[in-house]
C-alpha cells in the first residue's frame, strides 16, 4: 500500500512541473495546460492550488 501512494505522489509532482513548463515556455493558462495532460476535470482543483 505505501508504495502505491508513494508512486501516486510521485505522480503528482512530475504532473505539477511538467504543467510548470507548459505555462512558462509556452504562455498557455493551466487550464490550457491541464488539457494538454489530460488531466481530469475532477483532478483539476487540486493542481490550481498547487500552482
Amino acid at each position: 500500500m505505501k508504495i502505491k501512494e508513494e508512486r501516486q505522489e510521485e505522480r503528482k509532482e512530475a504532473r505539477l512541473e511538467a504543467l510548470k513548463k507548459l505555462i512558462t515556455k509556452l504562455r498557455i493558462s493551466a487550464e490550457q495546460a491541464m488539457d494538454l495532460l489530460d488531466i481530469p476535470q475532477s483532478d483539476r482543483h487540486l493542481y490550481k492550488s498547487l500552482l
